[in-house]
């Protein structure tokens, strides 16, 4: 996640939809860029935090007249393109938070509360990974890990992408990218902000295509049904094509 005071914006970050390319574009634009705020440590969660956690974090003014916007993707090929990344040898999950510049004011205490949260964030991403690599050998795997495993750590992996982006079971976002389309749809949200950035386009992998290729028929089964209220709410198909319906 990350707030921007200049563009008056707040990005809800969800894992593997190409977030950190619109972090690293606002980054270059942006001095004093928020991209860190404090959560219950129960949570388990900083950088990929929800929506609801930011409402509780921020002044209500600020929260409330800001631009809310966050990217969506095609769950098959999300769970896919998160299991690739945690199996590989270098994680950059939960990882990259910068605090001291954002809040260059702010009271030593409160810089301090901030270097923890920076701290428990980039602990936070190596024990999903190391909790993946022993207990996931292989993407079949990975799809049964269950939800309370490893101390809760495996629950990101069963969370539909609109429960980042819900207030009280209603989504309550000014505006929803796609993956699929993401330089395009950037390109609208930052005429709509003023923000000079603009993401490279990039050629679409095959696996995108035909995310499914890599599930057998009870993986599918079993992404279909917990992702339902994803496919249903941004438009997916729920035999796994990438595209909205």
């Amino acid at each position: 996640m990350f707030i921007s005071h200049k563009y008056r914006a707040i990005f809800v970050h969800i894992q593997r939809t190409g977030g950190n390319s619109i972090q690293r574009i606002f980054e270059e634009h942006v001095r004093d860029l928020l991209e860190a705020v404090p959560i219950a440590p129960e949570k388990l969660r900083t950088k990929h935090c929800y929506l609801q956690d930011l409402q509780c974090a921020l002044p209500q003014d600020v929260f409330r007249s800001y631009c809310k916007f966050a990217v969506v993707r095609n769950p098959f090929d999300r769970l896919l393109s998160w299991y690739c990344h945690l199996s590989g040898d270098r994680n950059s999950e939960d990882a990259g938070i910068l605090y001291p510049s954002s809040l260059p004011a702010a009271p030593l205490a409160e810089l301090a509360e901030l270097a923890e949260i920076a701290e428990r964030h980039e602990s936070i991403g190596d024990r999903v990974r190391r909790a993946v690599q022993t207990q996931a050998p292989s993407f079949a795997a990975f799809v049964r890990l269950p939800a309370d495993g490893a101390d809760g750590l495996f629950a990101r992996f069963h969370a539909n992408q609109v429960d980042y982006l819900a207030l009280d079971g209603r989504l309550a976002m000014d505006h929803i990218l796609r993956f699929e389309t993401l330089p395009s749809d950037f390109q609208r949200l930052a005429e709509h902000l003023g923000f000079p950035g603009r993401l490279p386009h990039r050629n679409r992998s095959a696996r995108s295509d035909s995310p499914t290729a890599e599930y057998d028929a009870e993986s599918r089964a079993l992404v279909a049904a917990r992702f339902a209220r994803d496919c249903q709410t941004f438009g997916y198909r729920e035999d796994g094509s990438a595209h909205a319906a």
